[in-house]
Order: C-alpha cells, then structure tokens, then sequence
C-alpha cells in the first residue's frame, strides 16, 4: 500500500476472464437469491474449480433507506449433512492495513433464514463484534442477510462508502463468511439502480438470468473475493480505459471526480507496467488487472491481488500518480505472490505478527523509486537527490537508535499506523535498505547481479503455492545473489539499530556522500552508475 500524504494472499491460477466491461445493470432491485435461476448456479459451479460440493453464492444490492444508500448483503449456503449449528464470521482487520477495525461492528439487520421452508427465521447468538453463532434448526439451505452503511475509513482509502449515486466496498469491510469454509469457491451476483456501472476485480463469468439480473463473478475462494474492490456508481461517475501488456489486459477505472480523458495516463500506466513486468522478464502473475483510480477520494493506495484501489487528488500531476501506479503494481509481485510466510492464507480473526514489512512495503518504495526511472518518469538527477534527501531524513530521526526495521514492523498493530513503530517509517527505512542491498550487490557482482536478481530468485522460490518466505528465507536470496557478505548485511541492518551502510558503498558508483556524480570517475565507476540509474525513454511532460 502507499501511505495517503503520497498520493497481501494465496494465489492461484484464475478462471479465465471475459473481456474488461462496465455493464449498467437492469431495472431490478430484488436482492432475494430466490430471483436467481438455477441455470446461473449450476453454470458457475461448472465455471469454478470444483473443491467443494457446495456453492456459497453472494448477492449485493445498494437499496435507498429513507433517501440514504445502504449496501445489502445475501449469502445463501448449503450445509453440510446433519450440520446442527454454524458460524458466521466477519473480518476483524483488512489485509494491507494493519490496524485492527472489527468490520463486524458495522453490520446492521443480521438475519438468518432456512432458505428451504419459506425462509424459516433461524436462532443465533453473538459471542463477540465478528462472530454469529446460528442454530441450523434442520435446515438444508441457508439464507444470510445484513446491511452496510457508510463505515470509518481505513489507513490508506474507504472500507465501506455508500453514497446515493456511488459505493465503494473494501472486501474484507463488506462480506462476512462460514468458519472454517473459507477455501471453497464462491459466486457474486451485483444488482445496481438502473443507469449504473459496476466494476471489480474479480473474473466476469456469463450472465445466466439475462441483462436486468445483474453482473456476476466468480471467485476460487473467500480470501478471492475479499481482496478484490467493488465499485459500483452512476455511469456518468466511471470513466474507464484498457491496454494488453504481456498478454494481460489492464483496466483503468476512474471514478467519483474523474478526468475527462484518461488517454495520457492510460499510455503512463502502460509504461509504467511495461517497466515493473521487465523485472521478472515481462511476466506479469494475473490474468488481468484493474487500477481503482478514485479522483478526489481519500488519498493512498491499497494493494490487491489482481488490482489496487489508489487516490488520487484532482489537481495531481502525471509524475505523482506515475509513482503510486508503480508502487502499487509491484505489489502484484512484492507481497501479493512474494509474501511474508505469515501473509497466507490470511488469518481474518487473529491479525499476523511479522518482521518484514520492511521488504514487503520498503522495498516496494525503492523499486517504485526504479520504475518510474526506468519508464522515463523520473532523471537519474531527480533520483539521487530523492535519495539524498532521504538518506538525511533517516538519519535525523533518532527513532533509528531505538528501532530497528524489524521491530517496527512486528510492532506495527500497537501504533495503528500502518506505517511502523516507536517513530521508525518501515517504508523510509526499508527503501534505504533496498538501496543499501542493490547498490552492495551491484558493486560484489560488478554489475552483473542487482536487486532485480533477488527478487526474480523469490518469486521462483517462495509465490504460490510455495510457502512464503521467512526473513532467514530473505537473507539466503540476498547471500545467493551477492555472497555471503550481502546476507550478513542484510540481518545486521534489519534486526539491529546498525547505521545502514550506504555512504560506504557510493565510492564505487563514483558518488560522493551527498550522492553528487565525482569530477573524474573510473571505468568501472562510470558503468556501476550507468547501469544501476538506467532509464527507459522519456515520458510525457510532468
């Protein structure tokens, strides 16, 4: 994710996606999954990977209450054989945010019925704000429902916003979920006011009842559905663009403030991906990607596995957003298939404690810092000085003497922040570590091995369905890439408060302490530099 003032999970292979659309969906209102056809629910149990016997099928609406939208939930399920009780459970944080929120807190007009006898009431009770314990009372098939109003915001954009012509849902803010059937597939029907749109992140799979039924999508899993975005908004709110890289089709979709024409930042964000993908040798790990760009929403950015929502001001220049598109589209690699071991598969109720955030948020900020050079975003002039500035920053803090980076980050859920702890930024620190790292590698290797090496090195080792790395597993890649005196560097700077190396490494990239290029550099200096501050061709006026 990428802090407001700028601007994680299992991973398997999709169902293929249909082609990128906003579909304005029918007249129809009705939430009632009794609406739904059984064609539809066969079709998207033929259309899932069949891991379960059973289908647990969604249905959101965004009705008017006394001239407020509302978002309305319905979950049916069927139970297993002799089932005699249940438990409903919403998520008490939202992967990316570590902060703890209990989304159980928001949910109002929870009901359970016994979808087979005319929707019977069932009996429950709640243990605590993200928990429903439900007497099944014989029933076969069940019927949940509550609804969701506008809910406080997160760290980094809205968990729940529901406005009259626009509502925007964070997955894990809006959809509760069965304990323990957290692994089977799932299907999601959304039916809007006539005249909107509705756009996700998730593959569109065939609509069974006709136009006015809404739009479906399937998901492999709980975790799947949660971490894909849910917009849904009067038309003339959404305006959106696409383009192939790879092979993969990306989706621009801005929303509430829009711009009138999204042609200049379509072609950034293409450079921009173009950049991040040649990393790991142009694959790009999604069968397809969407950026939720909410102009004059609130400010950051949020990572999801095949997407990211980011706000942007309306006044934003085409560098800034440049940026937060890089660092945002490197977490499809850094954290949503690279992941720390305790980021998946998510734990929703007993939030993850984790010393490499470090690496997953840091050493994200350091390669935005690279792609927006290498997509012509950035001059290697403007990047010396960002790191210049950086560098002093970090070391005017006197958190560092106290903090290490990995502190910082398994501490992270005491301050709420999102950002660290006892007032050590893991993002500062870890993009000052990441450049400590490369430009170490760069100089044992003579330029033939870098940074890049080692994250390509993790993305073989540790994406799914491997299991994520440790941060014993972060130091082996580093020492497999730049010797055994690159590995101890990095468990000294990470676990210990160790001044971070840097000034000791710019010598050879012929740059003084302030990062200012030497009068007479070496051969071998000059090709150092030259090869770490490679820039891809200029873009457009900033």
């Amino acid at each position: 994710m990428t802090r407001r003032h700028w601007c994680w999970s299992r991973w398997a292979t999709p169902v293929s996606p249909l082609p990128f659309r906003s579909v304005p969906t029918g007249r129809s209102t009705r939430t009632g999954l009794r609406g739904v056809s059984r064609v539809w629910l066969l079709l998207a149990l033929i259309t899932l990977p069949h891991r379960a016997s059973a289908l647990i099928a969604y249905t959101v609406s965004f009705p008017l209450e006394r001239s407020a939208r509302v978002i309305q939930v319905e979950i049916q399920a069927s139970l297993p054989s002799g089932a005699a009780s249940f438990t409903m459970n919403m998520p008490r944080w939202s992967p990316g945010d570590y902060q703890v929120v209990e989304h159980g807190r928001q949910v109002r007009a929870f009901a359970v019925s016994d979808d087979g006898a005319g929707e019977r009431p069932l009996r429950w009770d709640r243990s605590d704000n993200s928990t429903w314990r439900v007497a099944a009372g014989g029933a076969r098939t069940v019927l949940v429902r509550y609804r969701i109003v506008t809910t406080p915001p997160g760290n980094f954009g809205p968990n729940v916003e529901a406005e009259r012509d626009l509502a925007f849902a964070d997955g894990p803010a809006l959809f509760a979920y069965f304990a323990g059937r957290q692994s089977e597939p799932v299907s999601l029907r959304v039916v809007a006011p006539q005249g909107w749109v509705v756009e996700s992140a998730l593959d569109r799979v065939p609509d069974a009842d006709g136009p006015s039924s809404g739009f479906h999508f399937a998901a492999q899993d709980y975790e799947a559905l949660a971490d894909a975005p849910l917009l849904a908004a009067r038309a003339d709110l959404v305006r959106t663009a696409n383009f192939t890289v790879g092979g993969r089709p990306h989706r621009l979709v801005a929303f509430r403030s829009p711009p009138a024409s999204l042609g200049r930042l379509a072609e950034a964000a293409r450079s921009i991906v173009t950049a991040a993908a040649s990393i790991f040798d142009g694959q790009i790990p999604a069968a397809h990607y969407t950026f939720f760009l909410d102009y004059g929403g609130q400010q950051g950015g949020l990572e999801h596995r095949n997407g990211a929502r980011i706000g942007i001001s309306t006044s934003a220049r085409l560098g800034s957003v440049a940026h937060i598109l890089a660092h945002e589209y490197f977490h499809l690699w850094n954290v949503k298939r690279i992941r720390p071991r305790e980021l998946g598969p998510f734990d929703y109720q007993n939030p993850p404690r984790l010393s490499t955030l470090w690496f997953a948020e840091g050493v994200t900020e350091y390669f935005a810092q690279l792609i927006c050079l290498r997509s012509g975003f950035e001059r290697p002039e403007q990047l010396l000085n960002h790191f210049d500035a950086s560098v002093s920053a970090y070391s005017a803090n006197p958190a560092r003497d106290a903090v290490s980076p990995a502190m910082s980050s398994l501490r992270v859920w005491e301050e709420g922040n999102s950002s660290g702890y006892g007032g050590l930024d893991y993002y500062q620190a870890g993009e000052l570590m990441g450049l400590c790292l490369d430009l170490a590698i760069r100089r044992e290797s003579g330029g033939r091995k870098s940074l890049d090496d080692v994250m390509r090195l993790l993305m073989r080792e540790h994406a799914p369905p491997r299991p994520g790395y440790t941060s014993a597993d972060l130091a082996s890649a580093v020492a497999a890439i730049g010797g055994p005196a690159a590995g101890k560097m990095l468990n000294q700077i990470a676990a210990t408060t160790a001044p971070l190396p840097i000034a000791a490494e710019l010598p050879a990239f012929g740059l003084d302490a302030s990062f200012r290029p030497v009068s007479h550099p070496t051969q071998d200096e000059a090709a150092l530099l030259a090869g770490w501050l490679r820039r891809g061709p200029v873009a457009e006026p900033r």
